[in-house]
């Protein structure tokens, strides 16, 4: 059973218009789109770039505060220039964009955890355990708490899956509930 959650993220290498995959199989991008709320703020200082080709506009600050590992990105990743009407200038204007490795269903969720005012759903284990890999990668704190409280809910309802996930991510507090 543990295996049908024992899902990594797929990786893509991007070129033009199309991507492809760990295999080299090509396959056609899908056009961008705009993540919904909170995460279409035009003032926003970066974009987060999902596999699946929706934006995510955040702010460094929110998500420096809530991930060292996207406050080392942001410190140490110099801002592209772009040239200013053709005058001769440099400005930054244009948010920085990061391409992730992640889909939309895994980033919006984590990244609900770090804004304010927001908060994620998450009704499946297996989407679950995906975020939970995510918030490891980018040592996001914060989704712990959630993700326990999600944990907890399910335990009678599928008490070997939130076992493993237990076990796995270190909830020692619900391996002995499961």
């Amino acid at each position: 059973r543990w295996q049908k959650y024992h899902h990594y993220p797929s990786y893509t290498h991007t070129h033009a218009s199309m991507s492809f995959d760990e295999r080299g199989t090509a396959h056609a991008d899908p056009a961008d789109r705009d993540a919904g709320p909170p995460f279409d703020n035009c003032n926003a200082d970066v974009i987060l770039r999902s596999c699946d080709g929706v934006k995510f506009c955040v702010h460094k600050t929110i998500l420096s505060l809530a991930s060292p590992t996207f406050e080392t990105m942001f410190t140490l990743a110099a801002p592209t220039s772009v040239s200013n009407a053709g005058n001769g200038s440099d400005h930054t204007d244009a948010p920085q964009v990061v391409q992730l490795s992640e889909s939309a269903d895994i980033i919006d969720p984590l990244l609900r955890t770090c804004y304010p005012y927001t908060s994620p759903i998450i009704d499946d284990l297996a989407l679950l355990q995906r975020v939970l890999l995510m918030a490891e990668k980018y040592e996001i704190e914060a989704f712990r708490g959630t993700a326990g409280t999600i944990l907890e809910k399910r335990v009678h309802e599928s008490p070997v899956e939130v076992y493993a996930l237990a076990c796995r991510f270190g909830f020692l507090d619900i391996v002995p509930l499961a």
